[in-house]
């Protein structure tokens, strides 16, 4: 059986930027710009290992349908790390990819 990953675009505006808040997973520019996309499920932008994640979900620890992790692609997740270390950010845009064996 073939498994397509889902790919969504992301914008990060400058909007998302000034709203944003340092180190903040639910309201970081990425996480606002996320929101935009799935305006009716909680985001929550975080790291793991080497790479960064996005989890869209309805309750936190309640797996729902409808709720999928992606992976951020490292040059974003190098502009969250400067973001969070208060180095600033300018619009952007990135592809994330659905994280497989998520729904």
């Amino acid at each position: 059986m073939v498994t397509t990953k889902k790919r969504v675009r992301v914008e990060v505006t400058w909007e998302d930027i000034e709203k944003g808040m340092p180190i903040d997973p639910r309201d970081c520019p990425v996480a606002r710009a996320v929101r935009r996309l799935f305006p009716y499920k909680k985001v929550s932008v975080h790291p793991g290992g080497d790479d960064w994640f996005v989890e869209v979900y309805t309750n936190a620890g309640v797996p729902d349908v409808g709720d999928s992790m992606y992976r951020v692609p490292a040059p974003a997740g190098r502009r969250i790390d400067a973001y969070d270390d208060g180095k600033g950010m300018a619009p952007f845009a990135f592809t994330m990819t659905e994280v497989e064996g998520q729904e």
